[in-house]
């Protein structure tokens, strides 16, 4: 694909970034806990120990292949621990994906000065976006990932001998990042497909340099690891359409300044398909608009199909938000040449989700950290109460049961741990039902760990309860009804956390009896 050479002013670009720069220190945030067990993998890769989470046991707990070993090397490059880079590199990425939406964008303007202004803007909606200003700073590869994907789009939009060569070479740092970069991959090769409807020699020569590197990419982890899909995929199976439709609807619905979804978003969606053959007529779909709504389209049934993962602030869904931006930008560019209806629209359309970034962001920069509309994103302090407890108490090389690995494994990394979640022990994402199957605790018990580190939730005015099957299960040993000798487990620590929904997190430690 090949369109007009427009070139962006620069100004709204470096306005954007700079929004953004000022916007995420003052939203702040800490790593989410997940992210631990990608700084765990990235220490112990640049400590020699190789792509594992206990050191010895080859396991692909993680999806983001590339993210590790960005982290890994520049740990070894300059000292800086994953923990601390992860949070810079994300803001980095962050800026350069506001950037490339301004490059982006390019391709999506008419001749002429008329609604320009509308599609300068696309980097300031980006820029201003609470779920990409957190996303991008919570030391997962979000912002990596959706850079790269507007980096590929770029060159895709660009054309000629750049796009042949760079974008399938892109693409495939794309799938290192996160495997859903082969939705964009077939979602590039559909719009080609519709553009170009026959095999030739420049065709054939972008597949090849994708799949190439792709492929001994591929056969490499395939080797190393010993499985055909990564372990987290194995361990969350019992995901599916159900709960994948559910969480694009809870996105769509979250409009309340807890989650400060930019309302225009819904009309963006309306954007890519309603809108412009009810008020813009077909000429909208140009080749352009027609790539950008073929990704969206491609990305909401892969997150459908892999029912999202709910982490705050809807994680999956945020690489879509630079390209409804995009579209919804053009969407009102093109209405700018119409009527006074139609740039009133237009002007709704881009200046609604705008102004709804800037105050909700603001009112999100007010509360408090330990508020519990932002514990989320502030959760750090208490999982290092609990991993300073463990550094105290443990003796060092000592086999510990936890369920949320993240912060805790990261921080005692002279610990084993054998993960009741599944998400980097293969044994438990292999079970036939998960979590849920009956054999769990058992395979967990007769590993002989020394404590369980389980997460309770305080309901107010209800009975405490289990984070997961296993943290439930353990409940049975505080019973004082329970004779002695089956007393295997006793609590000896509880350490407060914080306050999520209305209940009262904390962290109990049971400690296997001698």
């Amino acid at each position: 694909m090949k369109t007009e050479n427009a070139i962006p002013d620069p100004w709204p670009a470096l306005a954007g970034v700079l929004l953004f720069l000022l916007a995420s220190f003052l939203v702040g945030g800490d790593p989410v806990d997940d992210a631990g067990i990608t700084f765990r993998y990235a220490r112990n890769l640049a400590g020699g120990e190789g792509l594992c989470f206990n050191p010895g046991l080859r396991v692909e707990g993680y999806v983001h292949f590339l993210w590790i070993v960005l982290l890994a090397a520049v740990e070894i490059v300059t000292g800086v621990s994953p923990m601390e880079a992860g949070p810079l590199l994300g803001r980095m990425f962050g800026a350069l994906s506001v950037v490339w939406t301004a490059l982006v964008s390019a391709p999506l303007r008419r001749p002429g000065k008329s609604g320009r202004a509308y599609l300068d803007l696309a980097p300031l909606l980006l820029g201003t976006n609470l779920y990409f200003l957190l996303w991008s700073q919570a030391g997962l590869e979000t912002p990596l990932f959706t850079w790269l994907l507007l980096v590929s789009l770029h060159l895709l939009l660009k054309g000629g001998r750049t796009a042949r060569l760079g974008t399938p070479l892109v693409l495939v740092f794309l799938c290192m990042t996160r495997p859903e970069g082969i939705l964009v991959a077939a979602a590039m090769a559909m719009d080609a497909l519709l553009e170009r409807p026959r095999l030739d020699l420049r065709v054939a020569t972008v597949l090849l340099v994708f799949l190439i590197p792709a492929g001994l990419y591929f056969i490499w982890r395939w080797t190393y690891f010993g499985h055909f899909l990564p372990n987290v995929f194995y361990a969350k199976a019992d995901l599916g359409w159900r709960t994948g439709l559910y969480y694009l609807y809870a996105f769509l619905r979250r409009l309340e300044p807890r989650i400060l979804l930019p309302s225009g978003v819904i009309l963006m969606v309306l954007a890519c398909t309603v809108i412009p053959v009810l008020v813009a007529g077909s000429r909208l779909l140009v080749p352009p608009l027609r790539l950008l709504t073929l990704v969206v389209l491609l990305w909401l049934i892969g997150v459908a199909y892999e029912g999202g993962d709910w982490m705050g602030a809807f994680r999956f869904l945020v690489p879509c938000l630079p390209l409804l931006v995009l579209t919804g930008a053009a969407v009102a560019a093109h209405l700018a040449h119409g009527g006074r209806l139609k740039k009133i629209l237009a002007l709704l359309l881009v200046g609604t989700p705008l102004a709804f970034n800037l105050l909700n962001g603001t009112l999100y920069a007010c509360l408090p950290p330990e508020h519990p509309c932002r514990t989320w994103f502030h959760q750090r302090r208490y999982y290092d109460d609990m991993a300073s407890w463990v550094k105290e108490h443990v003796e060092p090389g000592s086999l510990l049961a936890l369920g949320d690995m993240g912060y805790i494994p990261y921080e005692t990394l002279n610990m084993r741990y054998i993960d009741f979640l599944g998400l980097v022990d293969p044994t438990v994402a292999h079970l036939e039902g998960g979590i849920q199957n009956p054999n769990l605790f058992l395979y967990i018990y007769n590993k002989k760990p020394a404590y369980f580190l389980s997460i309770v939730h305080h309901p107010p005015g209800g009975n405490p309860y289990g984070h997961t099957p296993v943290d439930e299960a353990m409940f049975g040993f505080l019973d004082q009804d329970l004779p002695k000798h089956q007393r295997l487990f006793v609590k000896v620590k509880e350490i407060e956390g914080w306050v999520q929904d209305g209940e009262r997190i904390s962290f109990y430690v049971y400690e296997r009896r001698r």
